[in-house]
């Protein structure tokens, strides 16, 4: 395991802050891990392929603490762990300089995964390219006093508007995005920056998918060769 697929997946359920505590999954060579903002309002799966360390539920409690620690590592890493009886207590990360021990929290402190009980349907299906993507951060980033954006759109032409207003005279960044299929949005807004971390986190993936349901959902799906990662954001009540 090289420590920079850990740097990797962590930065893609971690979101620059937006999720501290989740429970990493290890199964069958995929690492993987469910979670949800506080507010319920995003929440997602990750998910690593190749990911040979022993079957294990870790309960991560302070995903900054972690990341802090794993910094004094680099390049091949591996991986063990401690129990008291059955339980596994703390997780060893060693490369050939330096040995870190993490203490995780008891799984029955966690929350119970979140999951969506009913998913619409999609009414749009839109494909983001890497450019659409990088303009579309650069938005967020140039309109920080907004903290939405809104999809206009129908089958043949689709934008991703950071802080559209429709009633007033504003300061607006239009990004316009590929349609692969469906019929015309109602205008949902989103939160950007939830988006916009997200999109940040999965700079490297090799597609970008986004379905759009008028009932109000997001989805926003990554994938390359190595991992995928999943993303519902619930639409803003504006």
């Amino acid at each position: 395991m090289n420590r920079t697929t850990l740097d990797s997946f962590i930065s893609k359920y971690h979101l620059g802050g937006l999720i501290s505590n989740t429970i990493w999954r290890i199964k069958d060579n995929t690492l993987s891990t469910t979670f949800t903002t506080e507010g319920k309002e995003m929440l997602g799966t990750v998910r690593f392929n190749d990911f040979t360390e022993p079957d294990a539920d870790l309960g991560i409690i302070d995903t900054e603490r972690l990341i802090r620690m794993l910094s004094v590592l680099s390049g091949d890493c591996n991986m063990q762990y401690q129990k008291v009886d059955d339980r596994i207590v703390s997780v060893m990360v060693k490369d050939n300089n330096a040995e870190v021990k993490f203490t995780l929290g008891d799984l029955s402190i966690f929350q119970e995964e979140a999951k969506l009980k009913q998913i619409p349907d999609f009414e749009l299906v839109l494909d983001i390219s890497k450019e659409a993507a990088s303009s579309f951060v650069n938005a967020c980033n140039a309109i920080t006093e907004s903290n939405h954006f809104t999809i206009v759109g129908d089958s043949s032409h689709c934008e991703f508007i950071v802080n559209y207003d429709r009633t007033k005279n504003v300061d607006m960044i239009r990004v316009p995005v590929k349609v692969v299929s469906g019929d015309e949005s109602d205008g949902k807004s989103f939160s950007s920056a939830h988006l916009k971390s997200v999109l940040s986190a999965n700079k490297e993936a090799d597609k970008i998918s986004i379905s759009v349901s008028n009932a109000g959902l997001l989805k926003c799906v990554f994938t390359s060769k190595d991992y995928s990662s999943e993303y519902y954001l619930i639409a803003l009540d504006r």
